[in-house]
């Protein structure tokens, strides 16, 4: 509450906070680049603090073009761009906060839309079945239950089917550690998307069923991939080459991809845990669901999706992952809010004698009311374009660092530019509504008071 002496000493320009950005920037680099290469993968959220404490401290910058930007705008413009600077002892902290605010809600919008549409270009490739079959058990309690001997055979069989494929899923040993091998047979699931490195006859050696592949989270796991791997079968440890890398998502800790032919030939199990089947164009899913229930009703319970639900279902599942986002991004606004009426009241009480001299030579408490308006819009404008600025390179953090780290997925960055550019908009409404008490309580000093001992 001391006026003048924290403004004194503070230097918005000065050299030191320069380097110090510039520091906090290349760290953040630095960081995210050993998170990738060897480090621990905690460097991966030490890379986005510092790129929230590098923006931070160039907010004094953001503030004083924001201010050039206004002064030209009359009275008005001018006086709220003296009042944003000078008081940049407390508003660089103010807007620090904000753009914070800013900053994850952007990083965490860009996040989350390019997860998605790497997911949506995945399911094109691999969800192509027009029917998926598997015991209903497994939707509560895990992979324990397997479909009727019988079923493929009878799917095969079954008039109007185009394709059928088969999937079973059990866990193995690898280098002592528990990962997921997943069994497939058949075109129906689609086509692997192996990634760069991989054999260039990938798809066809697996086809074959000479070879398993690996997925890019197998891979972040136990690092570099070597030519074979070593899996311990019912008979004993076997070795089986390794066609190449493969995008996926369904397992962050890692999934060995093995043909049915080679499986079988390991493990004698012929147990299958689902079905994805491709009708004929002119066939009925209808009426493929209903045979398979009549026929094997009385064996157990089953849940069958088509196409569009098991879509749905995968990014319904997708929303409630992420739904906590949204509570973190709210709570982040209100701590901001909460940040601008603080700030702003104290300055109100701050600027007593200043408010009591503009009042006492002809200001109107309407003038005063826009003066602590228009310096808010300016923190709500400073704000935005530092949040944007920290935001767009938090997401990239986030997107290639934090999520490769911890889950082994490569995913491509996507901005959504329409989702983006509203947010100055709604961050100026935020710390302008924010502002309203303090400028109301500005406005309405009594000037005889504020100014008794001048």
């Amino acid at each position: 509450l001391r006026a003048g002496a924290s403004a004194k000493r503070f230097a918005p320009r000065r050299l030191l906070r320069s380097v110090s950005a510039a520091a906090c920037l290349s760290l953040a680099a630095l960081s995210g680049f050993f998170a990738l290469h060897g480090g621990h993968k905690l460097l991966g959220f030490v890379s986005a603090g510092c790129v929230m404490a590098g923006f931070s401290l160039l907010t004094p910058w953001f503030a004083g073009l924001v201010a050039g930007m206004a002064r030209p705008l009359g009275l008005g413009g001018r006086m709220a761009a003296d009042q944003l600077e000078r008081s940049l002892h407390r508003n660089a902290l103010t807007i620090a906060a904000l753009a914070a605010a800013v900053a994850m809600a952007v990083a965490v919008t860009v996040m989350i839309h390019s997860f998605r549409s790497s997911v949506e270009r995945w399911i094109e490739r691999t969800l192509t079945a027009d029917v998926y079959i598997a015991p209903a058990a497994n939707e509560i309690g895990g992979l324990h239950a397997f479909l009727p001997e019988d079923a493929a055979k009878w799917a095969h069989a079954h008039e109007g089917v185009k394709s059928v494929a088969t999937f079973r899923e059990l866990s193995v040993t690898y280098q002592d550690e528990t990962v997921s091998l997943a069994v497939v047979e058949g075109r129906a699931r689609g086509d692997l998307e192996f990634l760069e490195g991989s054999a260039a006859n990938a798809q066809q050696a697996f086809d074959a069923g000479e070879a398993v592949a690996v997925s890019e989270s197998f891979v972040s796991r136990f690092g570099e991939q070597s030519a074979v791997i070593s899996l311990t079968t019912p008979s004993g440890p076997r070795e089986f080459r390794v066609v190449g890398v493969y995008r996926d998502f369904t397992r962050e800790g890692g999934t060995i991809l093995m043909p049915r032919k080679l499986y079988e030939s390991a493990w004698k199990d012929t147990r299958l845990h689902s079905l994805a089947i491709q009708m004929e164009p002119s066939q009925s899913v209808e009426s493929l669901t209903a045979a398979f229930r009549e026929k094997f009703g009385a064996e157990g319970q089953f849940a069958i999706y088509d196409n569009q639900a098991l879509r749905a279902r995968v990014f319904e599942i997708f929303e409630q992952t992420f739904a906590v986002t949204s509570a973190l991004r709210v709570i982040a606004i209100l701590v901001a809010i909460v940040g601008i009426v603080f700030s702003l009241t104290i300055l109100a009480t701050e600027r007593a004698r200043e408010i009591g001299v503009l009042r006492s030579i002809g200001a109107s408490r309407f003038q005063i009311l826009g003066f602590f308006l228009g310096e808010s819009a300016l923190i709500g404008v400073a704000s935005a374009l530092c949040g944007l600025a920290s935001g767009v390179v938090l997401a990239m953090v986030l997107t290639w660092v934090v999520n490769k780290a911890f889950f082994g997925w490569s995913i491509a960055l996507s901005y959504p530019v329409l989702a983006l550019l509203p947010t100055p908009l709604w961050i100026i409404a935020v710390a302008v509504l924010a502002a309203l008490y303090p400028a109301w309580k500005a406005a309405n000093t009594p000037p005889a008071a504020a100014v008794r001992f001048e």
